[in-house]
């Protein structure tokens, strides 16, 4: 909501001089958005009080409890661990395979690392681009690093250190060579939520050093966002295109990292105005078009020729028209309403943070 009202409150000379675009979150974007944070707010609740009873979840769960053990051993826990690693290191593996197959080699690797002039772009846009379904198994990553959390804080690390390493060391290489930050916050995030759950919640021994870092945790959080976002930003954009200019690292980190939210909201209120409701799953589950099996037959399911054109992804195409390529993040919270309309959109929503309010009460019970 707060970067809505942003958007909503930035004049449009700052958004021409800083991102070149027109202003397009007026009023009614601002308008959407508030709805939509309605919806999720509403949504949630309901979901963690109501839908939450009647999953039974009464009292909390001890991971010695008996009832506990009967719907998941600590076997079937490490059998999952296992089975998330391997289907990541599969992921990785066909996803290197095909940018070898497009040409991809170590001089290109190395030329990105160095902050070679254009190298990022390449690495990504020719060589890495994803294929649904197929890279995707790269997200269970993120399973693992749950699993491993859960073995590790209870049973002991030895059994799964190393594997959280490779899988961590991978995101590392994939955040800096295809410019992916967010492969390495989707994996320290949720080990961080299950780590703070299984060691702390609960806990009557907890020292007033943790305590501190946990009340002051969204302070750190965002100041560890800024470093490393400006960290890796000196890889993508500083050292190839605005060293030397007028504003310095830090302070180009600042409006760059800025500039990663605010224009994003400006762009879902340019596709709501420019763009029909496509009465169609593209944006909300794309993975579909793009996946060589189900592509044929959602594109004859939903006869779109805006959606069987040869880019597959008509969104950079559509934004550069009037927007600016260069800032293209996705409002993601406005994306069903472009697939579905206002009202389509936000009766998706609703039943998704429904979900979501189910799951945060497993969670905290």
């Amino acid at each position: 909501m707060l970067i809505g009202v942003l958007a909503y409150g930035i004049p449009e000379s700052m958004y021409q001089t800083y991102w070149r675009t027109p202003k397009f979150f007026g009023l009614d974007g601002l308008e959407v958005t508030l709805a939509a944070v309605a919806v999720f707010t509403f949504g949630t609740i309901l979901g963690a009080g109501f839908i939450g009873r009647l999953l039974g979840v009464r009292r909390g769960w001890d991971l010695k409890d008996s009832s506990f053990q009967q719907v998941l051993t600590w076997k079937a826990i490490g059998k999952l661990f296992r089975a998330s690693f391997y289907l990541c290191l599969l992921g990785y593996a066909l996803w290197i395979a095909l940018a070898v197959q497009r040409g991809m080699t170590p001089s290109v690797v190395l030329g990105v690392l160095s902050g070679e002039k254009g190298a990022i772009y390449d690495a990504r846009f020719i060589y890495l681009p994803t294929v649904g379904g197929v890279t995707t198994l790269t997200q269970f990553g993120s399973a693992a690093m749950v699993l491993g959390a859960i073995l590790g804080f209870s049973r002991g690390w030895r059994p799964v250190w190393s594997k959280l390493a490779i899988v961590v060391g991978l995101a590392i290489l994939r955040a800096f060579v295809n410019s992916e930050r967010f492969a390495l916050i989707e994996l320290a995030v949720p080990f961080f939520v299950a780590g703070v759950a299984l060691r702390y919640i609960g806990s009557t021994r907890v020292g007033w050093v943790t305590r501190t870092v946990m009340v002051l945790a969204p302070l750190l959080g965002v100041s560890a966002l800024y470093l490393l976002f400006t960290g890796f930003e000196y890889f993508r954009s500083w050292s190839n295109y605005y060293a030397g200019r007028d504003l310095s690292l830090w302070e180009f980190g600042a409006m760059r990292l800025l500039g990663y939210y605010v224009p994003s909201f400006n762009n879902g209120a340019y596709f709501l105005q420019r763009l029909d409701p496509l009465n169609a799953p593209y944006f909300t589950l794309h993975f579909l078009w793009g996946f060589p099996l189900s592509g044929p037959a959602v594109q004859k399911l939903f006869p779109n020729p805006l959606l069987e054109s040869s880019d597959k992804w008509f969104y950079f195409p559509f934004l550069a028209t009037d927007a600016n390529i260069e800032f293209n993040n996705a409002d993601g919270m406005l994306f069903p309403l472009m697939d579905y309309g206002v009202a389509g959109g936000l009766i998706v929503w609703f039943l998704v943070v429904l979900a979501w309010g189910a799951l945060y009460k497993l969670y905290c019970r």
